[in-house]
């Protein structure tokens, strides 16, 4: 009897079998990250081109939101894949989404001399923080 439980365990913790890495995955992987990295210098290229032709400015802090907000959401949208298909998962992750971006941008528009760097520590406590609370509401019934 205890055989069979120890068997049933490793199978439990076993991972299925990954995809093997082929030149096509390679070369769409390296052309997605490429295309992402063009479309980045783009927007920049519009930020400035608006900068220099109309005189409109970005401050840095607001720059900085909308990475450190990118990056937390990404972290946590693509480190719960298997909730996709959960709706309550949408809701969480827009329900926090919509939260952060009013807290910050009171934070911000109060405090005009926000750094960016000030945006680390606080991303790492609130990735962790917007990760646990996405797969609690997911994990509940």
């Amino acid at each position: 009897m205890l055989a069979e439980e120890s068997i049933r365990d490793e199978q439990r913790d076993e991972q299925p079998a990954r995809r093997p890495v082929t030149l096509l995955w390679v070369v769409k992987r390296v052309g997605f990250y490429l295309l992402l990295a063009l479309g980045g210098l783009a927007v920049m290229a519009g930020a400035l081109f608006v900068n220099v032709r109309y005189g409109f400015y970005i401050p840095a802090r607001w720059v900085g939101l909308i990475l450190y907000t990118t990056l937390i959401f990404w972290v946590v949208v693509r480190y719960c894949r298997p909730q996709w298909q959960m709706p309550k998962f949408w809701v969480s992750v827009t329900g926090c989404l919509v939260t952060h971006l009013l807290f910050f941008d009171w934070v911000l528009t109060v405090y005009p001399d926000w750094r960016v760097i000030w945006f680390m520590p606080i991303a790492i406590v609130e990735g962790g923080m917007i990760g646990a609370l996405v797969a609690f509401v997911c994990k509940s019934a």
